[in-house]
C-alpha cells in the first residue's frame, strides 16, 4: 500500500510540474529566422531566449530568466499575467513575427506585444493598448536586459 501511495504521489507531482508556467516556458520555443539572423523565443512568455548570427554562428543570450515585467515601477510576476501567442507573417513573407496578447487583470490592462524580425532588424512594439482607467504609464523589463553581451564593442541605439 505504501508503494502505491508513493507512485500516486509521484505521478501527481510530475503532473503538476509538467503544467507549471516555469516548466512550460522551458519546453516550447518558437523560432524566427531570415538569411542573417535566427531568434529563439519563448512560446508562453514574451522573451527572446537567444540571437544567432547565421554567417558567423555567433550567439548572444537573450532573456530566459525573467520573473515578470514592471508596470509603473511595480513588478508583476508572470503568474499574474495572461499571455497567448501567435506567429504572423507580414509584408509578402519578408517579415515574420510573434504577437503576444498580454493581459494584466490586476490593472485591467491589455495590449499586444510584438517581436518582428525584418531582413535588417529586430523590432519590438506594444499595440492595441486597452486601458480604460488610464493606469498604464510605464512598462519595462526591470531586472533583466533585453540582450546580454560582454562584448565592449557592442553598440546600442533606440528610436
Amino acid at each position: 500500500m505504501d508503494r502505491r501511495k508513493a507512485l500516486l504521489f509521484n505521478a501527481f507531482f510530475m503532473f503538476l510540474l509538467a503544467f507549471s508556467p516555469g516548466c512550460r516556458q522551458q519546453q516550447k520555443i518558437k523560432v524566427l529566422e531570415n538569411e542573417k539572423l535566427k531568434l529563439e523565443l519563448s512560446d508562453y512568455l514574451p522573451m527572446i531566449r537567444s540571437y544567432t548570427v547565421k554567417q558567423s554562428g555567433f550567439s548572444l543570450q537573450g532573456d530566459s530568466g525573467s520573473t515578470g515585467w514592471f508596470v509603473n515601477g511595480h513588478l508583476y510576476p508572470w503568474k499574474e499575467w495572461t499571455v497567448r501567442s501567435e506567429t504572423t507573417v507580414l509584408e509578402n513573407n519578408k517579415t515574420s513575427g510573434i504577437i503576444y496578447h498580454m493581459r494584466l487583470p490586476a490593472l485591467s490592462v491589455s495590449f499586444d506585444y510584438t517581436i518582428i524580425l525584418t531582413p535588417d532588424a529586430v523590432l519590438f512594439s506594444a499595440d492595441h493598448i486597452r486601458d480604460a482607467a488610464k493606469k498604464l504609464i510605464r512598462l519595462d523589463w526591470g531586472e533583466k536586459p533585453l540582450l546580454q553581451s560582454g562584448d565592449s564593442s557592442m553598440r546600442w541605439w533606440t528610436r
